[in-house]
């Protein structure tokens, strides 16, 4: 009978200290203003690092590391479009006329690496590189005018221009294999 009455109050404190434990209220959520990431208001992109800092895209990079928000200084690099993270944890990113990638320096700092040195022509005016898709050998920056394949490999850009009047519409990638959408 002891044991019995033993494991019943064990029973009833394990499920009061559950129901205790239980958050009660609003979830967990903050919303940043403006003016504490000092940037503009529309946020265009964002990514995760691996150490679990955020990575946003607004009229500059910035991050926040969840206590401090740090711009993400480039000469050119304006406006981020989208990012891209591959299995290894590198971060991709484009913009309006510029597209690269994150570095990490050997303080912590992140930096932005241009890459659009590589093109095969230097007088080719992108315009807004809206989308990046990646597969296991390349990944494809997409401006309106032209898909840009990179291999990391061998650091080697390929411009395919659009052709016949129309525009790029998108691009994404399906069982390693990129598509590219043209109106």
């Amino acid at each position: 009978m002891k044991v019995v009455c033993f494991t019943f109050i064990l029973l009833i404190l394990n499920n009061v200290s559950q129901i205790l434990s239980l958050e009660v209220g609003y979830p967990i959520l903050r919303n940043y203003s403006p003016k504490e990431y000092k940037s503009n208001p529309q946020i265009t992109c964002s990514v995760q690092d691996d150490r679990g800092v955020m990575c946003f895209g607004s009229d500059k990079l910035i991050e926040y590391d969840g206590v401090i928000w740090r711009d993400v200084y480039s000469d050119n690099f304006v406006r981020p479009y989208d990012f891209r993270k591959d299995r290894n944890g590198n971060i991709y990113a484009s913009a309006v006329d510029e597209f690269g990638f994150l570095s990490l320096d050997k303080i912590g700092n992140t930096n932005y690496v241009n890459i659009k040195h590589l093109l095969p022509d230097s007088k080719i005016k992108l315009g807004i590189l809206r989308s990046i898709a990646m597969t296991t050998s390349y990944f494809y920056f997409q401006s309106l005018e032209y898909t840009l394949q990179y291999s990391r490999t061998n650091e080697k850009i390929i411009a395919f221009p659009v052709e016949n009047s129309e525009t790029f519409n998108g691009c994404f990638e399906y069982k390693d294999i990129c598509f590219v959408v043209s109106k």
